[in-house]
């Protein structure tokens, strides 16, 4: 398959009924603090039941559509999404201009100030959420950019207008504004903020890559998603509700994880699990990273990709900043456990090792 999907078919794949619009959708509410303990649920998640056959859709109404049930497997559901997608990617051209795209927001979206992190207010573009954005230097070279979503901690909810400034306190948005991250840019980078657990759920982040594909010069086979704490929450119901969707790899850090035990419906997913070994605020071995690599490494058939954990030997929770920043690849100062599962060594730039991986 060629590497360029067709937008449009991407976007019915994600279901989103706004796909010609840029994923135009109502507004949430609420600034609700969540915490680690609370037991989320999943209000309005994708998956509402099974489809009683396994052939092509018999129509084309998006709304009426119902994701398989994680227990059908993921294989089925890749092999279904193939089918929507295949017949269009040849067909498909990259657009060659700078104009509006035809499948972006209506107006269209300003364009990005490359090389530097700007704020989209929620309310100012056709995404749900206010979020930052960043393009490189030479953002206007190609169309088909890596695409990094960087998912904030519970710190840094917020109502995405006024609120919105917390994103950029904290993990890679930081490190963007202090030019401490990827030493090559080689990525465009867009950091949402969510308000609550309403805002957290699978099928809002699934809109948001939709936006994303729809409104950035990225390619849509290498979507990276990226969480610290908190952050790990909305990046996990959206690989539960969707069987691991579209996304090339996943990399949460010191994260919470909502929905232990359907690891094996996106095991297809590349993760890198980053943890503390002395965080007591989201400890690792509480359903979190070390049981979620566990059940990882108990699907059968086992996952496609062996999944990788460091585990720091003498860090807390706050480790987000040193690995996005690299600097935790400093293996004197930031030493990792010595036994398995959380003994994978940080010597491999996770800006490289994203970047070794396509869907």
């Amino acid at each position: 398959m060629h590497r360029h999907v067709v937008r449009l078919g991407l976007l019915v794949l994600l279901g989103c009924p706004g796909a010609l619009a840029g994923c135009d959708s109502p507004a949430t509410t609420g600034d609700g603090q969540v915490t680690p303990d609370a037991g989320h649920a999943i209000d309005g998640a994708v998956d509402t039941g099974p489809r009683t056959d396994t052939g092509p859709r018999p129509d084309a109404n998006v709304d009426a559509y119902t994701p398989p049930a994680l227990d059908t497997g993921v294989d089925a559901f890749v092999a279904m999404a193939d089918a929507y997608v295949a017949p269009m990617v040849d067909a498909y051209v990259p657009p060659t201009d700078s104009g509006p795209r035809p499948d972006g927001c209506s107006p269209a979206i300003a364009a990005p100030t490359p090389g530097v992190q700007t704020a989209r207010m929620k309310g100012a573009t056709c995404a749900e959420l206010g979020y930052y954005e960043y393009v490189p230097s030479s953002y206007s070279s190609r169309t088909d950019w890596p695409l990094i979503i960087a998912l904030h901690g519970d710190g840094e909810v917020g109502n995405g207008t006024s609120d919105l400034g917390r994103v950029i306190t904290q993990g890679l948005p930081l490190q963007i504004q202090n030019d401490t991250w990827d030493p090559g840019h080689r990525f465009v980078v867009l950091s949402p903020q969510m308000a609550d657990i309403f805002e957290r759920r699978g099928d809002v982040l699934q809109r948001y890559i939709a936006f994303a594909i729809a409104n950035y010069d990225v390619d849509p086979h290498r979507i990276y998603l990226t969480g610290y704490s908190g952050g790990a929450e909305p990046m996990e119901n959206y690989l539960a509700t969707t069987s691991g969707g579209i996304v090339a790899a996943v990399l949460p850090i010191s994260g919470y994880f909502s929905m232990p035990g359907t690891e094996c419906s996106w095991r297809q997913v590349p993760i890198w699990y980053f943890h503390g070994a002395n965080d007591s605020g989201i400890t690792a071995a509480s359903a979190n990273s070390t049981p979620s690599y566990d059940m990882m490494q108990a699907c059968s058939p086992g996952p496609t990709f062996a999944p990788r954990y460091t585990l720091y030997a003498n860090r807390g929770h706050d480790d987000w900043n040193l690995t996005y920043d690299l600097t935790g690849m400093n293996a004197a100062t930031y030493p990792v456990v010595d036994a398995a599962p959380g003994n994978t060594p940080y010597d491999m730039s996770i800006y490289d090792w994203f970047l070794t991986h396509t869907r």
